[in-house]
């Protein structure tokens, strides 16, 4: 574990491109491995430069679409995903307002990456449970004014994202019905 300790230290978004992108590679070729995928989870602050990494905005985009893809392949295993989720409380918050911004460039993974958290029964409780509470909170915005701007995307609007062709000009969104129809198991 000691080794990992040293990479993931690898993964902080000030380090060097050229170092951040190779560690980076090592750690996404891990996840092709059941082990390593259990052991990089297990690894709390691995799980959040990976996730800073993806959504970085002024990143290198070669970085953060191999995240994303890291993502992706954590998130294939349930327990894994389960504990992607535990580790990074927002990850579902950060995915699904990734999504249903039009202009963001890796919308497809992170619809894949919301497909593969929700395909267990329990991720996907957790994960409707979050978009209630933005459907809930979306409610009572409307009947108040005075309330703060919602944090999150309700049900409802990612649906909205989901029938409006064209809606992210650079992303088809292909993965969004998988997720959506792995929210059905409840």
């Amino acid at each position: 574990m000691n080794s990992l300790d040293e990479l993931i230290e690898f993964l902080r978004p000030d380090t060097r491109l050229d170092v951040k992108s190779l560690a980076l590679h090592h750690v996404l070729s891990m996840t092709g491995d059941a082990q390593s995928r259990n052991m990089i989870t297990f690894h709390k602050s691995a799980i959040n430069h990976v996730v800073d990494l993806a959504f970085n905005e002024r990143e290198q985009k070669s970085v953060s679409k191999d995240a994303f893809f890291t993502l992706i392949n954590l998130a294939a295993d349930e327990i894994c995903a389960k504990k992607l989720i535990e580790a990074n409380p927002n990850l579902i918050k950060r995915l699904i307002e990734y999504v249903a911004n039009e202009a963001s460039p890796f919308a497809d993974t992170a619809c894949a990456v919301l497909s593969n958290l929700s395909r267990g029964k329990r991720n996907s409780e957790l994960i409707f449970d979050f978009l209630s509470a933005a459907n809930e909170q979306d409610k009572s915005n409307n009947n108040e004014n005075t309330s703060p701007a919602k944090s999150s995307v309700s049900f409802e609007q990612l649906l909205k994202v989901f029938c409006t062709e064209n809606f992210n000009k650079k992303n088809r969104l292909d993965y969004l019905a998988p997720f959506i129809c792995n929210l059905t198991q409840l």
